[in-house]
């Protein structure tokens, strides 16, 4: 059984089904369609491309829906429904704004992605199409990141130091005081892809660093961060951002990063990924990533 949600920029939601009498799923297209954009380069004497950029373009998913309803008043109640779904608007910077698709499959684990909608439904009321408080129609997005996204973010926690208690120590011989290390982290990504993340530096620390060990990448912040404050970091390639939440305002911090030691667009890549956390002191601080797994297609995963 098959099930697809639509949320509208307003929240609005209806989900359709396939096999059920009310909101219909009556067919969708291939959601596993993918294509590759490629930017190749030529060298001096050589034959032949490289291949110097690969990335997945835009695609669209078309559905077919349908309505089936009890009565003309239901139906009447059932079209207005859809047609507020199907409302659209714009942002502050003049772009229209995203509809999120959710797809259900028994046997899967839910999967969700964002889309523009390309082309609206619509119903239809001729002989053909309304017999029996019955009607169907077309529907057509377009997925600028043609990928699917886990539907739940995944949250791990690198590392935590803090000063458990204090006591007076009359120290009369030598004694060596080393720090605790660690090997890091190992966080999995089961998606299909790499993915962004989402990192917080919670305070005390002082030049903090995440680097994942498996894959030599960094990203490393010339700061000190003091109690109470929370430094976000979006490695996203679209929207990049480093921000500060200080007493309840959030400021632009970009100027944090170390363009020396930073891989600002770090990922997690498919698999296994050693994550460690280190700064250059010793004060209570806590490290935390967050990621939402991605999929080619809403197949990957199950329930078991």
């Amino acid at each position: 059984m098959e099930k697809i949600t639509i949320i509208n920029p307003y929240g609005t939601s209806i989900t359709f089904e396939q096999g059920v009498s009310g909101f219909m799923l009556i067919s969708r297209g291939d959601l596993g369609a993918t294509q590759s954009i490629l930017q190749t380069d030529t060298g001096y004497l050589q034959r032949g491309t490289t291949v110097t950029q690969k990335r997945y373009a835009s695609k669209t998913l078309n559905l077919t829906l349908g309505i089936k309803a009890a009565s003309d008043t239901d139906m009447q109640s059932r079209l207005k429904r859809v047609t507020r779904l199907f409302e659209s608007e714009y942002n502050e910077a003049d772009d229209l704004t995203k509809f999120t698709i959710i797809f259900e499959k028994t046997g899967f684990t839910t999967k969700k992605t964002y889309g523009y909608l390309q082309i609206t439904p619509s119903f239809l009321n001729d002989n053909e199409n309304s017999r029996g408080n019955y009607q169907r129609s077309f529907c057509s997005f377009l997925l600028p990141e043609p990928v699917w996204f886990a539907d739940t973010e995944t949250g791990e926690n690198l590392a935590t130091k803090t000063n458990l208690f204090e006591f007076p120590l009359d120290i009369t011989t030598d004694y060596e005081f080393s720090q605790i290390s660690s090997d890091g982290v190992v966080v999995v990504n089961s998606g299909d892809i790499r993915t962004s993340l989402i990192i917080e530096f919670d305070g005390i620390a002082t030049n903090p660093k995440i680097e994942n060990v498996t894959y030599g990448e960094s990203l490393k912040l010339n700061t000190t961060i003091v109690d109470g404050d929370v430094v976000t970091i979006d490695t996203s390639y679209n929207n990049p951002r480093v921000e500060i939440n200080s007493g309840g305002v959030i400021s632009n911090v970009f100027e944090y990063i170390d363009p020396k030691n930073s891989d600002l667009n770090m990922t997690l890549r498919r698999g296994n990924n050693t994550l460690l956390f280190t700064s250059d002191d010793a004060s209570p601080a806590v490290a935390r990533v967050y990621y939402t797994e991605k999929y080619i297609t809403p197949f990957g995963g199950s329930d078991e």
